[in-house]
């Protein structure tokens, strides 16, 4: 049976990759802004009479359709920004009550979680940046950029000597300047989402104490880079180490830990042992040991345990970081184990070239000595 922690990381690795299709459907959303631009920007781009060369009245036409091309994506970047506003909030949320749900359903129930204040999770986006900016001037600084390209593009065309239909096909090709706009907008959506779920599972953390340690996890296939690679696994307390997003469109996440000192509150026997308790009915040590790995049992008559080994166990299971696990030898009460893996404590007896050699190898007592040792 999996522990909670074991659990809890499943939960919270399903619910990040859950959040990255969010973060996706959410990005699609914002490029379809963009994407509504594109006829009024062909349109102003085929007005353009190029016939002749460029004289100083097709110059300031084309400043003139710069500017209007400018005030157009403007107005779509404006939208992106107030929606983007709208979203960060509803991630934060989202992410909040993620992480809460799968410590519920990590522990069945077992644990009701804090929840996090309201203001402190729609205040993410809007006072922790990530990359140096916060998420309205990465969108400040994009919307600049991809004005700046358009513009560009137009204006070497027209250098170049390239009719509109040449400028506004290589806008819009694949790689273009679009392209580019496009895809920044789409890794942009993808960075500001996993920070805000990162900073909101960081709040979650601080709220409620028996979180005390963080695992970072990566998300690890060929486009994993060498910094989060290096960092999957390590093990940080709460609010140290590095946190996700290290770089541009980071999957990385940090997955909390139970700790083990509130793991001991949970109950020591679940239904499924009532038949081991009544086997061991009495030796409550032996119900208070926590689930420790097999190996650090000790090879006893399964009939008749000793209780010497009592103490030795509970060391051991102080030391275990996961549930409570029966007594060693109710090997069929745990859930999973086999009949055919049961430990034989069967006495292995010896060789018999092991037995001769034995007896070759003892030293001979006198007949005097064995006097001298019955008169002692």
């Amino acid at each position: 049976m999996a522990t909670w922690n074991e659990q809890l990381q499943d939960e919270i690795i399903q619910r990040q990759t859950d959040l990255m299709r969010l973060a996706s459907a959410k990005g699609a959303e914002l490029i379809a802004i963009l994407d509504e631009t594109d006829a009024a920007i062909k349109a102003l781009l085929l007005d353009i009479d190029s016939a002749g060369g460029v004289t100083a009245d097709q110059f300031a036409a084309i400043r003139a359709v710069q500017q209007r091309i400018a005030e157009i994506r403007a107005e779509a970047w404006g939208q992106i920004e107030l929606q983007l506003q709208r979203d960060a909030e509803e991630i934060a949320i989202v992410a909040a009550d993620g992480s809460r749900a799968a410590v519920i359903a990590a522990t069945s129930g077992e644990i009701v979680p804090a929840v996090v204040s309201g203001q402190a999770l729609l205040s993410i986006a809007a006072t922790r940046p990530f990359e140096g900016r916060l998420l309205s001037e990465w969108a400040a600084k994009m919307r600049d950029d991809d004005i700046s390209r358009l513009s560009k593009a137009i204006q070497l065309g027209m250098v170049r000597g390239q009719n509109p239909v040449q400028i506004a096909k290589d806008i819009y090709e694949a790689g273009g300047v679009a392209d580019i706009s496009r895809n920044g907008l789409a890794a942009l959506v993808r960075t500001a989402t996993n920070h805000i779920g990162n900073e909101a599972a960081a709040l979650f953390a601080a709220q409620n104490p028996y979180i005390k340690r963080e695992r970072y996890a990566a998300t690890l296939d060929a486009r994993t880079t060498l910094v989060c690679a290096g960092l999957d696994g390590q093990v940080f307390d709460v609010g140290e180490g590095p946190r996700p997003p290290l770089h541009y469109q980071c999957r990385s996440t940090r997955v909390p830990f139970i700790d083990a000192a509130y793991l001991g509150q949970r109950p020591a026997v679940d239904a499924t042992q009532a038949g081991a308790r009544r086997a061991y009915r009495g030796r409550r040590a032996c119900w208070r040991v926590r689930q420790v790995p097999q190996k650090v049992f000790p090879r006893t008559n399964r009939a008749n345990p000793s209780r010497d080994h009592i103490p030795a166990m509970a060391i051991e299971a102080q030391r275990a970081d996961a549930g409570r696990y029966p007594w060693p030898d109710a090997w069929q009460a745990v859930p999973g184990r086999r009949a055919e893996d049961r430990p034989i404590h069967r006495r292995k007896r010896a060789h018999p070239d092991a037995r001769r050699a034995a007896q070759t190898t003892r030293r001979r007592i006198p007949a005097r000595e064995h006097r001298l040792r019955r008169i002692t």
